[in-house]
């Protein structure tokens, strides 16, 4: 065995150089084998690709000449005329043995009829052939086919042959005989067989489907050797093509085969496997020469290379090591190298010097604890340690101001046992759990049992302490004591309470003032406008009008500051009735458009088709949002057009969000200033209080409105052109309801109807009605262009049925339109409606003097403009009592006949009150009672039928809700039971709903 360093490296070096060598040696022998093996065989595939090839192609061409030679007129002749056609025979023989000499792999060439017989040949007289009927390939070929026989000897020459036969057709293409020739096989064995040669042993074969073997380069064995005798031949026959190897005739074969068509022979390219491996061979050869000649040159290398790099510098590395161990001290090896000799000896060299500095940092150690000491001594934090079973291990000296326990009391106690009794179990289970999922945690408020027994409360903080292993082993941490602080907090959450109560309290007193200020209020507004219907002087008028329109703008501001500090009080209440969305749009677009006409504005109001009508919701609070907004466009707009605009946002099972759009061309917004917008007491600036007035609140009450409906608000403007307030609101689709469907009369649906209106807004609206009634209509935006749209339509027999005319438009009014239209003979019979922003009494009569039919009041009203339709073609219900003395306003005719049938119940303890409410039920044309207290109600409803009561639910005796309630309960008949009843109050606070609808109201 060897002992020393260097013969053990020289051993070792050598077997590693052979082995690495053998083994790159024997994988460059494999590849190359491979590789040599893949290019034979893709070689050996393309022969046979390219002799299977030669072979089909070749028969390919003898069926075209074959084919060729069945259409010869001179062979269909020799087959009608058989053995009496001589000279047809004989010419026929010569033909076939001229075919032999331009084609001599040709034995023989024949034509037999259908019996079988041969009626012309070549050799025809020497030919040993003359009967073919019950040949295999004769019977096949009668069926139709191009049949190739099997190899059988020729009964001429005794030579193995194969016969390729056709059928002759006649004219109607049936068989009329059999054409068919003889081929020598020994002639394709020459041409394809013997020629081609793979290497010096490589050569090709022909066989058949049952394995015996037709050509082969020797002679001897074609026609009596069978592949299906070696393991290797049934594989040759399994498949149409491939390649296998075996042993056949002395040596390992690779074979590369593949079907021959029509005739299912197999072509079969055989080659040595020794030959085409022999070059892999030779080079594993040359590689062993290679690895004995390598190994020897870097023997000589390495014994070299290991005196100079290895052997020198190591034993300078045992002198430096060994003379340290001697001497000690601060001795070096003097070794500078770039290798891993110079690497040792630096290591070496370091670890001397950290020796000598080792002393200097214990010294620092020393220190670094006594600053730790220092800070943990002079803290005012409790820094404490526990083990991975919550045992405190350590404790600062700041644990007895603390917590009265000194440390060495607190080390080897439980953490546990030092919490609140009343709240251990919860502070338990949460630092168990940081324990398990070795989590630090901070600022965590612990309630813990000071000495003296009472509870103080620490802020803790703490981190895992985490073993090289990352195993647990406790926790450190500090604690500060928040008790003083957590009762300060508590004193200022307590004085922030007791000021919202305060605020809450000023606005439940606001509310009242508001309920106490708005009632005598009532009876102002009432009563002024009653008296501007009397008869008064000028100056009388104006002093009325001053007092009605200052108590308008009070009664507004104390409805927002009402609606306000419930909204502070926490005391607004949303309703969650049924209504219908369409009437509460048009009802307020039909109040608030006098005011914009006053201003002589265009107001405007279209409802999108697809907006459900029939929901559920608040109206009361969605008619407040939209008449500020809608007050709000006509007070900032001087001249131009106000339009309400209502679209479905979305629509999601049984509730719907709709968009409420309010645009004007007023004197819009700065976009420094909109911020203020929605802002409490807030305007754009202080000029807009003073010009137009206002508290500030409404903006700020419809953006909590808004948000209390499910939606938003916000605005887009241009200062000088205008704003868009738009708004969203979401509502339930009423249950087993849906829209009403419009039932139209037969003669409105395909009426050719033409608008005329210079305002676009107008236009849209009409038109969408227009089309929903199934109505043909038209539009223009002049006076002349309608009368030429008129004109032309007369001319095409078309004629329009009715005209909607604007009365303001400019150039030629609506008046003059119409003179025009009523002085042509053509056009006199066209209805016409008016549309008027301000008609006054007696505008009816002045109107049908003019020629019109009707006219109605902006803002557009779908119902209305469809009443107006149905009365001017004479379809509306109650018609002759709708066309009144005054004249042809559909609009007030049909709502006086409706209002006039219905009695009203007005149950109202104020004299004022119910003067004002009685006057105006009068004024729209109802018939009312009243009743001043609860029992009243009952009394006057025993005896009486009414239709509708409203109900005041603050009355002396018995309020409105046990009237109600007793209604309900059927205390003044059954026929009065499900009466509508409509609560009334000044004030409505939180809870009126619930005991409204707890009634039966």
């Amino acid at each position: 065995m060897i002992k020393s360093l260097k013969g053990r490296f020289l051993l070792s070096m050598t077997v590693m150089i052979t082995v690495g060598m053998s083994l790159a040696t024997l994988v460059s022998y494999i590849n190359s084998r491979d590789a040599v093996e893949r290019e034979a065989t893709q070689r050996l595939l393309q022969v046979r690709d390219a002799t299977t090839r030669s072979i089909t192609s070749w028969f390919a061409d003898r069926e075209v000449d074959l084919l060729n030679w069945t259409s010869h007129k001179l062979y269909q002749i020799v087959l009608e005329e058989g053995f009496m056609g001589r000279a047809a025979r004989r010419s026929a023989n010569g033909e076939m043995d001229r075919q032999l000499i331009n084609y001599p792999f040709y034995e023989s060439l024949a034509i037999a009829d259908l019996s079988g017989k041969v009626v012309a040949s070549s050799d025809f007289y020497s030919n040993e052939w003359l009967d073919i009927s019950q040949e295999s390939f004769f019977k096949e070929t009668l069926e139709g086919n191009i049949i190739y026989s099997r190899i059988f000897k020729s009964p001429n020459s005794g030579r193995p042959i194969i016969v390729i036969s056709l059928p002759i057709r006649g004219a109607e293409l049936s068989v009329k005989g059999v054409f068919f020739v003889t081929i020598v096989f020994e002639k394709i064995n020459e041409m394809f067989v013997a020629p081609l040669r793979m290497g010096k042993e490589g050569f090709a074969i022909i066989y058949d489907s049952d394995g015996l073997v037709l050509a082969h380069p020797d002679n001897s064995l074609a026609g009596n050797e069978r592949l299906t005798r070696y393991a290797f031949g049934q594989r040759l026959l399994d498949k149409p093509l491939g390649l296998q190897s075996g042993y056949w005739m002395g040596a390992q074969r690779l074979i590369a085969f593949e079907t021959v068509s029509p005739i299912n022979w197999r072509v079969g390219i055989v080659a040595s496997k020794d030959e085409l491996l022999w070059p892999a061979h030779r080079m594993g050869l040359l590689n062993l020469g290679i690895i004995l000649a390598v190994n020897l040159i870097a023997a000589i290398f390495i014994f070299f290379f290991y005196r100079k790099l290895i052997a020198v510098p190591m034993q300078t590395l045992l002198d430096g090591i060994d003379e340290f161990g001697r001497y000690g001290g601060g001795r070096r090896i003097a070794l500078v190298r770039e290798d891993e000799f110079g690497h040792i000896a630096g290591a070496f060299n370091h670890m001397v010097q950290s020796l000598e500095s080792s002393m200097v940092s214990i010294e620092e150690l020393e220190k670094s604890k006594q600053r730790f000491q220092d800070v943990v001594t002079n803290t005012g934090d409790w820094i404490w340690e526990v083990d991975i079973d919550g045992r405190f291990t350590y404790s600062s000296p700041a644990v007895q101001k603390i917590s009265g326990f000194l440390p060495e009391e607190i080390c080897g106690t439980l953490i546990f046992d030092h919490l609140d009794p009343e709240k251990r179990v919860p502070l338990s289970v949460f630092l168990l759990d940081h324990f398990r999922k070795k989590e630090p945690f901070a600022e965590k408020v612990v309630p813990t049992q000071h000495n003296d027994g009472r509870i103080i409360q620490l802020e803790v903080n703490a981190v895992p302490v985490i073993d090289r292993n990352g195993q647990l082993t406790g926790f450190r941490g500090g604690c500060r004591d928040i008790t003083k602080r957590l009762l300060a907090e508590e004193d200022t959450r307590r004085a922030k309470e007791a000021a919202e109560a305060a605020n809450r309290a000023k606005s439940v007193f606001v509310a009242n003032m508001s309920h106490e200020i708005r009632t005598p209020m009532n009876g102002i507004v009432g009563m002024t406008n009653f008296l501007l219907n009397t008869e008064l002087t000028e100056e009388q008028q104006e002093y009325a009008r001053i007092v009605a329109s200052s108590a308008d703008n009070l009664l507004l501001i104390i409805n927002d500051i009402l609606d306000f500090s419930k909204i502070e009080a926490g005391k607004l209440e949303f309703e969650h009735i049924n209504f219908n969305l369409r009437h509460i749009i048009e009802e307020i677009a039909q109040l608030l458009a006098p005011k914009a006409f006053e201003q002589r504005l265009e107001f405007n109001c279209l409802i999108h088709p697809d907006v459900p009508s029939l929901l559920k919701g608040d109206p009361g609070r969605l008619r407040q949002v939209v008449t500020n907004l809608a007050t709000n466009a006509i007070k900032f707009t001087r001249d131009g057009e106000v339009t309400i605009q209502v679209s479905l946002k979305e629509e999601r099972d049984d509730r719907v969000e709709i968009q409420f759009d309010i645009k004007d061309t007023g004197i819009g917004i700065p976009e420094d200033r909109m911020d203020r917008l929605f802002k409490s007491f807030s305007q754009v600036d202080a000029s807009t209080t003073r010009q137009f007035g206002g508290t500030g609140l409404g903006l700020a009450i419809s953006k909590k409105l808004t948000e209390m409906m499910g939606g938003q608000i916000h605005v887009e403007s241009q200062e000088g052109r205008g704003s868009t307030f738009s708004f969203t609101a979401v509502f339930e689709r009423q249950k087993l309801a849906a829209d009403e469907p419009v039932i139209l009369p037969v003669d409105i649906k395909n009426k050719r109807i033409l608008i005329v209106d210079d305002n676009q807004t107008n236009l849209d609206a009409l038109g969408i009605f227009l089309r929903n009634w199934g109505c043909r209509y038209a539009t223009a935006t002049t006076a002349p262009e309608a009368l030429q749209m008129l004109h032309q339509a007369h001319q095409t027999k078309d004629r329009y049925h009715l005209a909607i005319i604007d009365q303001m438009m400019p150039d030629m009014d609506g008046k003059a339109l119409a003179l025009a239209i009523k002085a042509s003979p053509d056009l006199s019979d066209t209805a016409l409606v008016l549309l008027t922003s301000c008609g006054m009494q007696g505008d009816a009569k002045r109107m049908k003097a003019v020629g019109f039919d009707a006219y109605l009041r902006k803002p557009i009203k779908q119902s209305m403009i469809y009443d107006c339709l149905v009365t001017v073609f004479g379809q509306a219900p109650d018609a002759d009592k709708a066309k009144t003395a005054d004249g042809p306003d559909p609009r007030h005719a049909i709502d006086a006949v409706r209002r006039r049938k219905v009695k009203v119940l007005l149950a109202e303890d104020n004299q004022i009150n119910q003067q004002v409410a009685l006057k105006m039920l009068e004024n729209f044309g109802y018939r009312a009672k009243t009743a001043e207290t609860g029992k009243e109600v009952l009394a006057l409803m025993e005896t009486e039928a009414f239709d509708l009561v409203l109900m005041d639910i603050q009355m002396p005796e018995m309020d409105g809700y046990e009237a109600t309630r007793r209604i309900r309960a059927a205390a003044c008949g059954e026929e009065n039971q499900h009466i509508p009843i409509i609560a009334m109050t000044a004030n409505a606070m939180k809870g009126d709903q619930e005991n409204c609808l707890k009634a039966g109201m």
